[in-house]
């Protein structure tokens, strides 16, 4: 389930009993064997903390003499580190060991209209990073190119060497191909075809997985937002343009095509561009942008402006007959809002909440996203970390 804080745990346990399995059977080969005993301590001492040798041997299920090897094999590589013995001890002091979260870094990019975030975490997922900019000009046509500056800029805020980057993740606002191509992209036609997964992923040196920002923030909530612990969620971004992201029964739902939770195609809700308000926002926000007019909406209707909040009403009404579809579909526990109406305040919270209630035969809890900009970009650094994960031993090679 990705969006189990368990995964680890769960995962440590398939490989303990591979390990087991393959340990009792005659003839299994040596390097696999090496191999699994390997992972199983590295999982062990990872989610563990700091523990001796004879504490990873017990846990881990393995002869001293096998977790002594490989705990070896780990410190050579700069995965794992001896630390020094505890002090005050009578008798020989016990060797320790540690993981490294500091050997590997990982990047989350969220990329929108005009701007892009990325955050860097090291290989425990704290946080070492965090920048947000404008998309240059001169890179616009090119997503490779807006990802990898997001990327060089962020390493370079946590004093991080390029080397050391071991996964990317981006977001972008459209619907991903399995390969990470670009198939559709709202606010980006011209990036239409663009193999931004491999593209990038040849100028970092490193795994790059992308996907759409509806899903990395939904991973973003469940690991560092309100959606903690929720196994049944849904996440709308609302401004200019809307997205969802949706995860139910603990599985993030991507569809054949990649396209699940698009359903702002659909004519009739009003979602796609929110075309429909551009010559309201336009007379309110004479020069701006339809993005930039958008949140200038959003911000005067939390003051008490009278026409931003007839028009920020109105808006409201189309998204939640949106919402209320998914809502009646999927009947989740939570349904968790961000992006630029959230600086409407508590007054378009509340509205949003009473229609959804309206509709539901069983309403969910309704609430504003806490993480602000960073969601996309948080879960896209999600989403890296479980590849990392995915392949643990991958960090132990040179």
């Amino acid at each position: 389930m990705i969006g189990s804080r368990s995964n680890s745990t769960r995962i440590t346990s398939e490989v303990k009993g591979v390990v087991m399995v393959a340990g009792s059977t005659t003839g299994a080969d040596p390097a696999l064997l090496r191999r699994l005993n390997t992972e199983l301590a590295l999982r062990t001492v990872r989610d563990l903390g700091a523990m001796t040798l004879a504490e990873v041997a017990r846990v881990a299920g393995l002869a001293r003499s096998t977790t002594a090897d490989v705990l070896g094999d780990l410190v050579r590589s700069g995965i794992v580190a001896e630390l020094q013995p505890a002090s005050g001890r009578s008798g020989r002091p016990a060797r320790r060991y540690a993981f490294r979260a500091e050997a590997g870094y990982l990047a989350g990019v969220g990329i929108d209209a005009t701007g892009v975030q990325v955050v860097v975490c090291d290989l425990s997922g704290r946080v070492v990073a965090s920048r947000a900019g404008e998309i240059d000009d001169r890179h616009r046509a090119s997503p490779i190119r807006i990802a990898r500056q997001a990327v060089e800029d962020g390493l370079r805020e946590a004093g991080v060497k390029p080397r050391l980057l071991r996964a990317a993740a981006v977001g972008i606002p459209g619907v991903v191909g399995a390969k990470g191509d670009i198939l559709i992209c709202h606010g980006h036609p011209d990036w239409v075809g663009v193999d931004l997964a491999a593209g990038l992923g040849q100028e970092l040196r490193c795994p790059v997985l992308v996907e759409n920002r509806g899903r990395m923030a939904v991973l973003g909530e469940v690991w560092r937002g309100i959606g903690d612990g929720v196994q049944d969620l849904i996440f709308v971004h609302a401004g200019a343009r809307n997205g969802v992201g949706v995860i139910a029964g603990g599985v993030l739902l991507q569809g054949r095509h990649g396209a699940a939770g698009e359903i702002g195609h659909h004519p009739a809700l009003h979602w796609a561009g929110q075309q429909r308000y551009g010559d309201d926002l336009a007379a309110l926000f004479p020069g701006l942008g339809l993005e930039e007019a958008t949140v200038a909406a959003f911000a005067a209707a939390a003051t008490g402006d009278h026409r931003a909040g007839r028009l920020v009403e109105h808006y409201a009404d189309d998204l939640a007959a949106g919402i209320n579809a998914l809502v009646l579909i999927l009947n989740p526990e939570l349904v968790v809002i961000g992006g630029p109406i959230t600086r409407g305040g508590e007054t378009v919270l509340e509205l949003l909440r009473s229609r959804v209630e309206e509709v539901a035969l069983f309403p969910p809890k309704v609430r504003f996203s806490e993480l602000g900009d960073d969601v996309v970009a948080l879960g896209a650094a999600r989403r890296a970390l479980l590849q990392i994960d995915e392949n643990l031993l991958e960090l132990a090679r040179p």
